[in-house]
């Protein structure tokens, strides 16, 4: 019997299991953890609330979640309430599937200010992880400035230029429509360091 220690629960960590189970079937156990008290990281906390289909895929995740072999555990802090040795010593392998938790600082003049945020922050306050619900962004004034060029940041620009009504079928935390509700903002920028030949989002944004 293989007992298998997954660290972090989004798509890395359930694709990794979903492995396991295809390899050693019942002959594996594999606990997966996360810091959250719910599943799949970033398809629950990064992926846009009005991009539903794609956090459809989760129900894959589900079929590997529900299976004898694939166990859930959350509100565990590893590095903190639990060392990554101490897990060593209980399990035959340790995989680290956390990808990115925090934003990269930006180290420009300004970053530091007021109302300046990071995508991750800023797409987990619209999304209600626990660690950026509290944020507060000021939505007072008419201009937003979004840098970046990839998916996520047209994710925050949509975000930010949708009506109310355009959020229906959504499933945007009540706290950040609120918010929303009362934006000031007429006008958003989208800052790139090269031409539109190399941005980095996909066709379809």
């Amino acid at each position: 019997m293989r007992h298998i220690a997954i660290v972090g629960s989004g798509p890395a960590g359930y694709y990794t299991a979903e492995a396991a189970v295809k390899k050693w079937g019942d002959d594996a156990r594999i606990d997966i953890f996360d810091k959250l008290p719910v599943p799949f990281g970033l398809i629950r906390t990064g992926v846009a609330p009005d991009h539903q289909s794609i956090k459809a895929v989760a129900r894959r995740y589900e079929k590997t979640a529900i299976g004898q072999s694939v166990r859930f555990i959350g509100n565990v802090d590893v590095g903190g309430s639990v060392s990554i040795e101490e897990l060593g010593s209980l399990y035959d392998a340790v995989i680290l599937a956390t990808g990115a938790p925090q934003d990269r600082p930006l180290e420009i003049p300004g970053a530091r200010t007021g109302n300046v945020f990071g995508s991750a922050a800023f797409v987990g306050w619209y999304n209600g992880h626990p660690e950026f619900a509290g944020m507060d962004p000021v939505l007072s004034g008419k201009h937003a400035v979004v840098i970046g060029m990839g998916n996520v940041a047209l994710d925050v620009a949509r975000i930010l230029a949708k009506t109310e009504g355009e959020f229906a079928g959504s499933d945007i935390v009540a706290h950040a429509l609120n918010a929303l509700r009362g934006s000031a903002i007429e006008k958003i920028t989208i800052l790139g360091r090269r031409g539109p030949h190399q941005i980095m989002m996909t066709p379809k944004e």
